[in-house]
């Protein structure tokens, strides 16, 4: 167990041959360590695995391709085996292997991708880079797959294998007299014999090129899924330019989409002779409309995002970027990827801010259902719809049965000022869900005279009072629509001559605080108002007493 504690150390120093490229020379601190584990350690698959990668310390003038391939499936192994705490694979660590060798391809998988679209924006010697990267890559790819497909294998059970065998041999059997019958049939041959023949010709071809068309399928590089159309041309219904790639268009024939280069295309008919006309066999409407409408334009008022929508967008992003990839620096150009790549930022973000609206607003109506649901409850009465009903009802603002149910409350049943005033707010927000929030804005009136209570016969229940009220005795009304961030209030202490010697701010919320200051400082001059927008307004003046 010492061996495996060390080792665990090492990993991070030896995790780093999943960066190393071809051609580099692999350096470890602590290399000379594993060697000397490795040879202190009885005959085991962690030491196996060990073996195979102190093999990359051997290398002199850089790691080959085959070497990095090989240490970084052994480092994977011996990090699993450590996690463990063990030094052989049994059927637990297998399953483990399995799972873990899937993270790592798809993880490549994306490198690879990523790798890809960078190498159509990056200079000269950056691509020298990537494209050893996409090598080493690749390679590790095919070498997880082998691990993978092995591991496979190995679970399956053996028995179903000699079924099959002896249903082989059985099939074997019967082929002989088939083939008499077919035979004994083919020497009379009639028109209706000929006619059948043709039909069973022609299904026959139908398979094969439905067959064919699998194939292809699975061999393409986008989630279009498309395949070569080997026609010379095509006489299609529709036509649609793409917006990022205007150099290609999608036409359309019955339910069917083709992709190709609009130079090609007359009235009603693709010029297929240079092959390059492609069938989308994924394609729909919600794609299309992706490929050819600029939906960030004022002209579209989007909605948040359905599955399949939001597949359709996938599948837009993918095959977009797929054409870029094989185009670039021939009908397609930087300029237009560069373009591609910030709309397609912006409407994620739109699709993300839609969701995010979506959320706020279900959270939202979701407390005033349960308010209303409550209230009903609460008087014995039943709600026609259920919770989820009435939360849609409300954020589409059908809510008339809600708001005639707390009327009749409110009619029957309230007769306290409070409950009545919080039910004429709960009605008010389930009235006005949509509304933004907003609060009216009055003119601040600076020669308006207001009522004056003496400071020194307040007591500290009248200026706890202050803080709760809108208005200040001795002070003009407040603005309702003014921010209190910007409102405030404004205490200065003046000389003789009326010039300023002390001053001090309060929050437009902070008026008990400011009240009781103003009470307690001394000056010759004092007085008291508030700041707006940085006009002072002052209301109050007091002269000390000599």
């Amino acid at each position: 167990m010492d061996e495996i504690q060390l080792i665990e150390k090492l990993l991070p120093q030896m995790a780093e041959v999943m960066n190393i490229l071809p051609g580099e020379e692999f350096r470890m601190k602590d290399s000379d360590t594993l060697l000397i584990l490795q040879r202190r350690m009885e005959k085991s698959d962690l030491c196996m695995e060990l073996c195979a990668f102190n093999e990359l310390f051997t290398e002199k003038g850089g790691c080959t391709l085959h070497r990095i391939r090989v240490a970084a499936i052994a480092y994977v192994k011996i990090r699993l085996l450590v996690e463990q705490k063990q030094v052989n694979f049994d059927k637990k660590s297998h399953r483990l292997l399995f799972k873990e060798l899937k993270v790592q391809y798809t993880k490549i998988e994306n490198i690879i991708h990523l790798s890809e679209v960078n190498a159509m924006m990056a200079s000269d010697y950056q691509k020298e880079k990537i494209e050893l990267t996409l090598e080493k890559h690749k390679a590790l790819l095919d070498a997880l797959k082998i691990e993978i497909d092995s591991l496979e294998s190995r679970f399956e059970r053996m028995p179903v294998e000699e079924d099959e065998a002896e249903s082989a041999g059985t099939s074997e059997k019967k082929q002989p007299k088939e083939s008499v019958n077919n035979s004994h049939k083919l020497t009379r041959s009639n028109p209706l014999s000929v006619i059948t023949k043709k039909i069973h010709d022609a299904k026959d071809k139908q398979i094969i090129d439905e067959q064919l068309k699998e194939v292809e399928k699975e061999q393409s590089e986008t989630r279009c899924e498309e395949i070569p159309f080997y026609d010379r041309s095509l006489t299609f219904t529709e036509r649609f330019e793409c917006k990022d790639i205007p150099a290609y268009s999608i036409l359309k024939r019955r339910n069917n989409y083709y992709f190709g280069l609009t130079r090609n295309i007359s009235k009603t008919t693709y010029d297929n002779e240079d092959a390059s006309l492609i069938e989308l066999t994924k394609a729909n409407e919600e794609f299309l409309q992706f490929m050819t409408e600029n939906l960030l334009s004022e002209e579209y008022e989007l909605s948040v995002f359905n599955e399949s929508e939001k597949e359709a967008l996938k599948m837009y992003f993918n095959f977009v970027s797929g054409c870029f990839k094989k185009h670039i620096g021939v009908t397609l150009t930087v300029q237009e990827y560069l373009e591609f790549k910030r709309y397609y930022n912006k409407l994620i973000l739109r699709m993300f801010e839609l969701e995010k609206k979506q959320k706020e607003d279900y959270y939202k109506a979701l407390i005033l259902a349960d308010c209303y649901m409550s209230y009903m409850d609460g008087y014995d009465l039943k709600c026609v719809d259920d919770e989820e009903t009435i939360i849609a009802n409300i954020v589409k603002e059908k809510h008339g049965n809600y708001i005639d149910d707390l009327n009749l409350i409110m009619d029957n049943h309230i007769c306290d000022e409070d409950a009545r005033a919080d039910l004429a707010e709960l009605k008010r927000k389930i009235s006005e869900f949509n509304l933004p929030e907003c609060t009216e804005d009055f003119p601040v009136e600076k020669n308006s005279e207001a009522e004056v209570l003496p400071l020194q016969t307040m007591d500290m229940y009248h200026l706890t009072q202050f803080a709760q009220m809108p208005r200040m005795y001795g002070m003009p009304m407040m603005p309702m629509g003014v921010n209190q961030g910007v409102m405030q209030i404004v205490i200065q202490i003046l000389n003789k001559d009326r010039e300023v010697v002390d001053e001090a701010l309060y929050a437009g919320s902070n008026i008990g605080q400011a009240l009781y200051d103003y009470q307690s400082k001394s000056g010759c001059i004092k007085r008291l108002g508030f700041r707006n927008n940085g006009q002072d307004i002052f209301c109050k003046e007091e002269k000390e007493m000599v």
